[in-house]
């Protein structure tokens, strides 16, 4: 118990000293001499606590860079032995297995079910949507609380989702979907605030930020669709190219460790991979 509060301690001081250092702008991290070499896809909020915290532990040099998952496979394919990436932290389960060859090994790191929160007061139980095709009807447009894709891999698992479960349609099915949303939200707090207010009438979220909604004892309830649930699992994956073997694996091993595993169940409301199965339904 002491290690995990410890843990934590680490992990709040590194996120106000990352918000001091970084202001409004946003940055990465580039180390000087680094001993290793991250890739990431994954946000800020997630990523800084854990290498922070992994850094105190090894006295190990990390440097971070912000990519995305496309420019991550494209560079490492370009490049060859020339890209510098050590690791790779927070691509999807998909691509890495799609992209294997550019990996010696990979394990799963987080595991995330989005589901659909909804107004009690304005949703009605007959309206309620099937599953995420339901959110293309007419009746939703514009009162859909989504965040921008591009600026989120958790919710880029959306397209992966629609196209292993609409076939040819799932184009078609994504624009009319995005035309719905109209204005994107700018974080997941602006989702869950609406939705509670009533300026959405829906939203898409995790299903443990839905949880933690309902024992607030808000205005909120979310669909749960099991077995068509839209499933994002996270990997961590050490390259093929990579420079610093030895301390790549001490990471890899780092983020699977338990007290990871603690600090995305308390503090991000992310499950570990192995905590969440196929279909959704929890272990």
């Amino acid at each position: 118990m002491g290690k995990q509060r410890g843990l934590c301690i680490c992990i709040i001081m590194s996120i106000v000293l990352s918000l001091t250092a970084c202001g409004d702008t946003g940055c990465q991290k580039f180390a000087q001499n680094p001993d290793l070499i991250v890739y990431t896809t994954l946000s800020k909020e997630i990523y800084e606590p854990i290498i922070r915290e992994f850094e105190n532990r090894s006295n190990q040099n990390v440097e971070v860079r912000e990519e995305t998952e496309e420019d991550i496979i494209n560079e490492l394919r370009a490049e060859k032995d020339k890209f510098p990436a050590d690791i790779v932290f927070g691509m999807s389960e998909k691509n890495t297995q799609k992209n294997s060859k550019l990996f010696s090994c990979s394990r799963n790191f987080s595991s995330s079910s989005l589901v659909i929160i909804y107004n009690t007061n304005i949703v009605t139980y007959k309206e309620l949507p099937e599953d995420f095709s339901s959110l293309c009807k007419e009746e939703w447009k514009g009162k859909i609380g989504f965040p921008n894709p591009e600026e989120s891999p958790l919710y880029q698992g959306i397209s992966e989702y629609v196209a292993d479960n609409y076939g040819e349609e799932w184009k078609k099915y994504l624009s009319e979907f995005y035309t719905n949303i109209g204005k994107y939200a700018d974080s997941t707090e602006e989702i869950v605030n609406g939705v509670n207010e009533g300026k959405y009438s829906l939203g898409v979220v995790t299903e443990e930020k839905a949880k933690t909604l309902l024992a607030q004892g808000s205005n909120v309830a979310y669909i749960h669709f099991g077995k068509k649930d839209c499933t994002v699992i996270n990997t961590v994956a050490i390259t093929k190219q990579q420079q610093h073997r030895v301390i790549a694996e001490d990471f890899l091993e780092f983020t699977l460790c338990d007290d990871v595993k603690q600090y995305l169940i308390e503090y991000l409301s992310y499950l570990p991979a192995e905590k969440v199965q196929r279909g959704g339904e929890h272990q």
